[in-house]
């Protein structure tokens, strides 16, 4: 274990002395997975900058070890961390096993760069330090070591918490100091035969550092059956001293909380499962959240993270609005930055798409047709794998398609390579079920599927805080006030669940607004809203 960690420990609290670390110790229920994501995130963009997480729980299996489950955050453009549970299912948050760590250097990157194991089960207040410190690089990336975690304060994560009830807090003092290089030193030399008296002789405090005598306390009081008597003095034998666990004596000098002691690995290649984590778990994700994460999987494909997004839900609850705004936030136009493809598309169509714009955002809007037939979704699949340069071929016959040797770039005789290198990104916003737009999950397994699926309430509720923000066809103001009025009226209509899209709103806008500018009566647009937007 010669592999320490140097850390203050000091509890950043400016009011008191004794930080308060709230500690989560239930289970993590499904239902609370998106708020236990927000909060993961709030605490990594305060420490990393901005983050963006994986909507959904990731389920892997590794080359080499058991089947886990993580949540995935994506921090400083395309590095990635991910927190590991053992099993299918997001469970104790006590239960994390091991991180996955993806350093950026290859993009996109498909397997993590390190794995970091853990010799017991950590806790998320535990872990989330030295997760901040892992990535700013502070921790050695290589062998074993011991970390010493800071408290996390609660002004820095107040709602670390059980998600479904309060949780246990308890208070935990720190005095700073280099705390593991002390123990290293002690823990060595012990091994080495110099014993506790040998070790007071030369300096001890102040030759070992700080609280080398309560670490000479904490082993009298958690090994005792490793600790010999001769006369006056006590000892510890060479063996005995290498079975003394270096964690339990820094938990105990440093006031009672665990140091994580943990094992880097190379990391390996993983399969990514579709089971236990599809379509079940996107749906409890409120509409805003499933927005969110839209934006969030938008940018992250711009930050090369991922070859693709797919996204999945009816139409009128704005995928591609979403869609279009994060691109044209990042100064990216149609034709200018990425090429929007609507309506229906062949296989021989789509191949064509996709080599006169291999290097470009593709965005299929409404284009379902391309995953009509088995040629064209395997087509979309290549052009959405995870390697950076992935090989798209056409192998049928006719003239048109020659060899690459034969292919002249500057030609315009309509000819295409038989195979192409495609490095391009595929935006594909569809209003098919994800059942149906994946039905195999051989999409999933590649890119981000990202299923919008609101209740009928949620689209009312989401109505109302937009309402003031449409811009309208008409010429005619309409307050905020009138705005919710045509909500109103739209809600108390009766229709089948998750039928209700924003187009309705905007027909519903634009109603009222023509028939009060032409003089129209209040009863008139309300009937005709009522029955016709």
């Amino acid at each position: 274990m010669g592999n320490f960690k140097k850390i203050d420990v000091t509890v950043n609290n400016k009011n008191n002395s004794r930080g308060k670390t709230m500690i989560l110790q239930e289970a993590i229920r499904s239902a609370d997975f998106p708020r236990a994501v927000q909060l993961i995130k709030k605490y990594f963009t305060g420490k990393l900058g901005k983050t963006y997480a994986y909507p959904l729980p990731e389920v892997f299996h590794p080359a080499s070890g058991k089947k886990g489950v993580g949540i995935k955050f994506f921090v400083k453009g395309n590095q990635a961390i991910r927190l590991n549970w053992l099993g299918a299912n997001v469970g104790n948050s006590n239960g994390l096993i091991s991180m996955d760590y993806w350093d950026g250097g290859k993009s996109p990157q498909p397997y993590p760069s390190h794995h970091v194991k853990f010799d017991v089960e950590q806790s998320l207040a535990k872990v989330l330090p030295f997760v901040v410190d892992f990535v700013n690089g502070k921790v050695d990336r290589t062998g074993e070591g011991i970390y010493v975690n800071e408290a996390i304060s609660p002004y820095e994560l107040p709602l670390i918490t059980d998600f479904s009830r309060v949780s246990e807090i308890y208070e935990a003092a720190y005095t700073s100091g280099d705390l593991q290089k002390t123990v290293s030193k002690m823990l060595n030399d012990l091994r080495m035969g110099i014993q506790f008296t040998d070790q007071k002789k030369s300096g001890g405090n102040s030759h070992y550092g700080p609280r080398w005598d309560k670490s000479i306390g904490a082993i009298h009081a958690i090994y005792p059956q490793f600790v010999e008597k001769n006369g006056n003095k006590h000892f510890v034998s060479p063996q005995n001293a290498a079975k003394i666990d270096a964690s339990k004596i820094l938990s105990h000098i440093s006031g009672g909380v665990d140091a994580i002691q943990f094992s880097i690995l190379a990391g390996s290649k993983e399969t990514v499962d579709v089971e236990g984590a599809t379509e079940s778990d996107i749906e409890r994700m409120t509409y805003e959240e499933s927005l969110e994460a839209l934006q969030s999987g938008v940018k992250l494909l711009m930050a090369n993270a991922t070859n693709g997004i797919f996204l999945a839900g009816r139409g009128g609850v704005g995928k591609t609005a979403n869609v279009e705004d994060v691109l044209g936030s990042a100064g990216k136009t149609d034709g200018n930055g990425y090429f929007k493809v609507a309506g229906s598309a062949s296989a021989a169509g789509l191949y064509r798409i996709l080599h006169d714009h291999k290097t470009e955002i593709i965005v299929f809007d409404d284009a379902d047709s391309a995953l009509g037939d088995i040629e064209g979704r395997n087509l979309i699949k290549a052009a959405a794998d995870t390697s950076k340069r992935r090989k798209i071929s056409w192998m049928k016959g006719g003239g048109n398609y020659i060899d690459p040797d034969d292919y002249d770039e500057e030609s315009e005789d309509g000819k295409l390579p038989r195979y192409f290198d495609f490095t391009g990104k595929i935006i594909f916003i569809s209003n098919l079920p994800m059942n149906k737009l994946d039905p195999d999950g051989a999409l999933r397994t590649r890119a981000y599927l990202i299923n919008i699926d609101p209740s009928n309430e949620e689209m009312y509720e989401f109505m109302v805080k937009i309402a003031g923000k449409i811009k309208l066809d008409v010429d005619h103001p309409l307050s905020l006030e009138a705005r919710i009025e045509v909500v109103d009226i739209l809600k108390a209509r009766k229709v089948a669940d998750k039928t209700v899209n924003l187009r309705q709103l905007i027909r519903g806008l634009n109603t009222r607004a023509g028939i009060e500018s032409q003089g129209g009566s209040e009863a008139e647009w309300r009937k005709f809203v009522k029955m016709f937007a």
